[in-house]
């Protein structure tokens, strides 16, 4: 079963590094303003592209975002673990069909195509875009995988 998960953590990693090298940009607007964002918008990179009101802008792809939800369905806080599942399982075309601040709760909310729903926190998120910018890095020391 661990062969399985890292040949999707594989699969999932090249996906994000094409994604990541595609050069094209088209913004429509999701949502309205945040006291720690100005916008969120998707690009046709398949992201959610975040602009942070000190000026940073930060890129995460749909199925990066996916992946990473930490709900109770999707992760276990018991074995601080994401739950199983079959690689065949992973959606690597999953669109956001839309993403909105919640102020209450000081979260992004993303409604994804398949019907589920995800809460990101800020200091998530500022987790989340090192590990992109890792990847990003790593893509460029390793060009055998472009």
């Amino acid at each position: 079963m661990l062969s399985l998960r890292v040949k999707a953590r594989s699969l999932l990693g090249t996906q994000l590094r094409r994604l990541l090298n595609s050069s094209t940009h088209r913004c429509l607007t999701l949502s309205a303003t945040y006291n720690a964002a100005q916008n969120v918008y998707k690009n046709e990179k398949e992201c959610l592209v975040i602009k942070w009101n000190d000026g940073n802008v930060d890129e995460f792809p749909h199925v990066y975002l996916r992946e990473n939800c930490r709900c109770a369905a999707c992760y276990t806080d018991e074995r601080k673990s994401r739950t199983m599942y079959s690689p065949k399982e992973v959606n690597l075309d999953i669109t956001a069909e839309s993403a909105v601040w919640n102020t209450e709760d000081d979260q992004l909310e993303v409604n994804w195509e398949d019907g589920h729903t995800s809460h990101y926190s800020f200091e998530w998120l500022k987790y989340l875009r090192y590990v992109v910018a890792a990847i990003i890095l790593d893509n460029l020391n390793d060009p055998s995988d472009n």
